[in-house]
């Protein structure tokens, strides 16, 4: 506003001065004109009278003596008496009002810049060469524009200092608005503050209000764990989240076409240009399983590109998890019964001997146990999958747990001669009593059967940061490292380490991972072929 006040008031005091210059220049001009014409007149009235007496070299003098002005002296008959070099012609003047011959006529052309006398039989005319710069006189206009540029300058700083004083008065206005303190002199400016104040106010609001809007949408965008990039119509990245980020590995400088290297993509993109319909496709981008949406932006007319990526990695594996699982159950399950209906039809169609009727049924009643230790297990999962947590929580202690389990798998222990070492000290936690018994019995069950006739087993703790590890060791058949991370899953059987357990369904440990997961206790495990492995059960205090 200061800027604005000062060149308005800086171009009106110069067009004032600007005018007052060239009304000046433009009287000096006149009073030369008319002193110029003065000087003509008075010269032909010298010179005709001279000329009766004198020769005409006065006429060369006058020449000499003025050199911007030329005479040309004639007779009626148009015979040149004198005239100066590159005169004007004779036949271009026009000389009237001859009735009087004898009379003395002075005559002024202004169109020719030429006067001229006629006395007598004879004419004297004379011309001025100068222009209109010969009538500018150079030191004047310096000192002209000398003055300009003072009071130029001069008015400048009063503007300056008058637009200062204003804004001074104005700006007493406190930051409540005040008009109390607004001066008197200012007054009549009153109701332009008012609207201009609501409307600051009005624009302040709408501002603070985008920006909590967009704060507030950057937030979300930034905590989603699906990607989000939004796009321009030229395929410009404006909004690209952390989690967009992660999964394509790229910044948001790049272009929409840019971001994932891949036909597949770049040929959905195209139909969604083409079409204006949303895409979706799966693809594999970076170690990751992305399920990417495609949705165009349309308002009246194209406005851009939503993307939203979905990570379909865990999803994806719990599929080939389930398919695997299912696989699996169905071979674990066709196997027993097979065997059950194979012995039990040579008994019901009488091919089987007496003698081996009793044989086939204790081998149907294994088989019969094997399938329900399997269906068993199954439910186990089942229950644990749909994640309903018991609420027998119950102070109990660790040592007393894991003598009872020893004591119930001391058969098996035995008939394989195995040492086995209870070193845990009485230590009292709060846990699911069924829960964490199955959880220490099926990875005690496994120890005892992947372990080798005269081996051992050592149970031991620490308590170390306020966690409870407890260790289970044994010097068993061991753990390939390719083998380690899928040690876990459903039905999982190491071929060549666990082959000598036959009676094996591979839900064991799967079902003590769930427990873990349900209880959040952290399972772990260390393990080298042919050496053992060591179980940790990591219980958070």
């Amino acid at each position: 506003m200061k800027n604005l006040l000062e060149k308005s008031m800086v171009k009106i005091f110069s067009l004032i001065l600007l005018l007052t210059f060239f009304i000046n220049i433009s009287i000096s001009f006149r009073e030369k004109i008319k002193a110029q014409n003065e000087f003509m007149r008075n010269s032909l009235g010298f010179l005709f009278y001279e000329l009766k007496t004198r020769d005409i070299g006065i006429l060369s003098d006058f020449e000499k003596a003025y050199p911007s002005y030329k005479l040309i002296y004639f007779d009626d008959d148009k015979n040149i008496i004198f005239r100066s070099k590159n005169e004007l012609k004779i036949d271009k003047v026009k000389i009237n009002n001859r009735e009087e011959t004898q009379k003395i006529d002075y005559k002024l052309d202004d169109s020719l810049n030429t006067a001229y006398y006629i006395g007598g039989n004879n004419n004297l005319m004379i011309k001025s060469n100068n222009t209109i710069l010969d009538f500018f006189d150079g030191r004047i206009i310096s000192l002209y524009l000398l003055l300009y540029i003072l009071i130029f300058g001069l008015i400048k700083f009063i503007s300056s200092t008058m637009v200062d004083t204003y804004i001074k008065g104005l700006s007493r206005l406190d930051e409540n608005y005040d008009f109390s303190s607004l001066d008197p002199a200012y007054e009549e400016l009153r109701p332009y503050f008012k609207n201009l104040i609501s409307s600051k106010k009005g624009l302040r609001k709408e501002v603070d209000l985008y920006a909590r809007n967009f704060k507030e949408i950057i937030n979300i965008t930034e905590n989603m764990q699906e990607g989000l990039v939004i796009c321009d119509e030229d395929g410009k990245i404006e909004i690209m989240n952390t989690a967009a980020k992660k999964y394509l590995d790229k910044e948001s400088y790049l272009s929409f076409m840019d971001l994932i290297d891949d036909e597949q993509y770049k040929k959905a993109i195209d139909e969604t240009l083409k079409s204006q319909k949303s895409r979706s496709l799966v693809l594999d981008v970076n170690n990751f399983n992305l399920k990417i949406f495609i949705d165009p932006i349309i308002d009246t007319k194209p406005r851009g590109f939503v993307l939203i990526i979905l990570d379909n990695s865990e999803t994806r594996k719990a599929e080939l998890m389930r398919r695997e699982f299912s696989a699996n159950v169905s071979h674990e399950l066709k196997s027993p019964l097979t065997s059950i209906n194979g012995y039990a039809e040579l008994i019901a169609t009488g091919i089987a001997k007496k003698e081996d009727i009793r044989s086939f049924g204790k081998i149907i009643y294994k088989e019969g146990n094997r399938l329900l230790h399997i269906i068993d297990d199954i439910l186990k999962l089942s229950r644990l999958d749909e994640d309903d947590k018991e609420n027998d929580y119950v102070k109990l202690d660790i040592k007393d747990i894991v003598d009872s389990i020893i004591e119930n798998y001391r058969k098996k222990s035995d008939d394989k001669n195995l040492e086995v070492t209870n070193k845990l000290t009485s230590f009292k936690i709060k846990t699911s009593l069924s829960l964490f018994t199955d959880l220490i019995s099926n990875i005690y069950e496994n120890a005892i059967k992947y372990t080798l006739d005269g081996g051992k087993i050592e149970i031991s703790s620490i308590l170390l940061d306020k966690k409870l590890t407890i260790f289970i060791k044994d010097t068993g058949v061991g753990i390939s490292q390719k083998d380690i991370p899928r040690i876990f899953e459903r039905f999982y059987v190491v071929d060549k380490a666990r082959k000598r357990d036959q009676e094996s369904t591979g839900l064991g440990l799967s079902i003590a991972k769930h427990i873990a997961d349900h209880l959040g206790i952290k399972l772990a495990l260390t393990s080298k072929l042919g050496l053992g492995t060591t179980f940790k059960i990591i219980i958070n205090l």
